[in-house]
């Protein structure tokens, strides 16, 4: 696979309080977690062995064109599920330009986050149990000029835990091994609520190239 991106101006080249900044080199950190306010950028030729994390946060961004490497990673199966991106509880992220490539279970995962945007990422996953992007029970957010090559299901919107609304995936580019391109899962209810719902979806401009099941 080959991703064309346009030139960077006026990228960092250094941290602060409110950035973390990793730059070119491969880099074993384990967890990169995000406070309210702050912003990750991967240069291009950073690789990072780890994972990136914001609970409870606002007003956060991951961007710039480095990998995120789940490759060092044993399989899921009877080990800790290292899922490389995950906001949870969340409120104005965006995720602009890096790459994710061989979780050892779901690549970008978001619960309960609020005006989530999401844009030109690349997913490549190639073990079981790795699904693209997978958002539950958020509202209110946009994935758009991403890919995503998957073995399990590319785009997913679930419920573990409220309800999802006013949802759109755009403008995307999908590969998908084995299971679904674009699922709306049949987890509806995990969080076991009263009331549970999804509601306003929409898939707009999706190419599919391969989808070995159902798209």
């Amino acid at each position: 696979h080959i991703f064309a991106n346009p030139y960077e101006e006026n990228r960092p080249t250094q941290g602060s309080d409110d950035l973390i900044y990793v730059g070119p080199g491969e880099w074993d950190i384990e967890n990169i977690s995000l406070e309210s306010g702050q912003s990750l950028y991967i240069s291009g030729g950073a690789v990072i062995h780890g994972v990136v994390r914001g609970n409870n946060v606002e007003d956060v961004k991951v961007y710039g064109p480095g990998i995120v490497d789940g490759s060092k990673e044993a399989g899921w199966k009877g080990k800790t599920a290292m899922v490389p991106i995950d906001f949870r509880d969340s409120k104005n992220v965006t995720v602009d330009g890096p790459m994710f490539l061989n979780s050892n279970a779901w690549v970008f995962n978001s619960y309960q986050t609020d005006k989530l945007h999401i844009n030109n990422i690349k997913v490549i996953s190639c073990r079981p149990n790795g699904d693209g992007i997978t958002l539950q029970s958020c509202t209110n957010s946009l994935v758009e000029n991403s890919f995503v090559r998957s073995w399990d299901d590319s785009l997913v919107l679930k419920n573990y835990g409220d309800s999802t609304d006013n949802m759109t995936f755009r403008n995307m580019t999908l590969w998908t091994d084995l299971a679904q391109c674009m699922e709306i899962g049949y987890e509806t209810n995990k969080g076991n609520q009263e009331v549970a719902t999804i509601s306003n979806v929409t898939f707009e401009n999706i190419y599919v190239i391969n989808a070995l099941h159902k798209p």
